[in-house]
This record gives C-alpha cells, structure tokens and sequence, in this order.
C-alpha cells in the first residue's frame, strides 16, 4: 500500500525531473526528460560529451562506463553512449509506456485509492497526462525511417 513518503517522492520526481513547464526554454527543456510542449519523451537523461570523455571523475565514479564510451567517442550512437543532441530526440516509442505508467499510477492513487496523498496535481491532471504521454508516442515515438523502438 503507499504511503504519503512514497507518493510525494514520485509527485516529486515527476515535477522536478520528468515533465518540463509548457514554456521552457531549451536550455530549462534539457535538464527534464519530457517536454510539456508537445509531450515527447527525449531518449535519456543520460548523455556523453567531450567534457565527460575527459573528465577523472567520471572515469573514477565509473570506469565501465567510461572505458566503453571512450573507445568509441565521439562516434558513439547507441544507448549510454548517446550525444547530447542525440539524448534530445523524442522517436524511441519504448520510452511513452513507462512514463504514462507513472502518471496513471499517480491517477489511480489519487482518484481511488487514497486521494488525501496525490498533493500536487489533481487526479484529472495525471489522467490527462497519461493520455497526451500515449499520444505523445503515437506522434513521436517510432518514426525511425524502418527501424522500431
């Protein structure tokens, strides 16, 4: 069962890291992992730059990583080794179904379950967040020229 701990921290989540205000300008859109514009999801927070490749701290904090990207810098096009222009793009459909899962689980705690705990937004807000994520992914996710993800 959640408890208030446990809602706040994903109500949290969501409003600090997960969806970006409507109007952000790029710079504030890069540090959210869904943009409140258009509702696309970008492929990660997670990216690589020439800044990082050099950098002794990420090599001591994780060296697997950082020994895995840098072979292949700045060439990298697959998964934790991604640009951050890369990171950016919003076609990778596999990303909508975890996000609508979190605004649904928000929905369902704060319209049925224990609706005293969901604080932040109302239970129509995360429902329509839900949607406009499912069809943020039918707008975006996908459109890989052939290749589907």
């Amino acid at each position: 069962m959640a408890n208030a701990t446990e809602v706040a921290r994903v109500e949290t989540m969501v409003h600090r890291t997960l969806l970006s205000p409507a109007d952000a300008s790029p710079q504030v859109r890069a540090q959210y992992l869904q943009s409140g514009r258009d509702w696309g999801v970008r492929r990660s927070l997670l990216y690589w730059s020439d800044a990082v490749d050099i950098d002794p701290a990420v090599l001591l904090a994780a060296p697997q990583l950082h020994a895995e990207c840098h072979k292949c810098w700045p060439k990298c096009w697959w998964l934790i080794c991604w640009s951050e222009p890369e990171s950016l793009k919003t076609w990778r459909a596999y990303n909508y179904p975890h996000v609508a899962a979190i605004y649904w689980s928000l929905y369902r705690v704060s319209s049925r379950r224990l609706p005293q705990l969901a604080t932040a937004k109302t239970a129509d807000w995360y429902l329509e967040a839900a949607v406009r994520t499912s069809l943020g992914m039918y707008t975006h996710g996908g459109r890989t020229g052939g290749l589907a993800q």
